[in-house]
């Protein structure tokens, strides 16, 4: 039992974190 919400978290984190870094750049 995978929870796959988990993997939609940190997938949604990273994308944001890459979005911030491109803003700020």
């Amino acid at each position: 039992m995978r929870p796959n919400y988990l993997v939609h978290i940190v997938a949604d984190l990273l994308s944001r974190q890459r979005q911030a870094q491109f803003i700020e750049q």
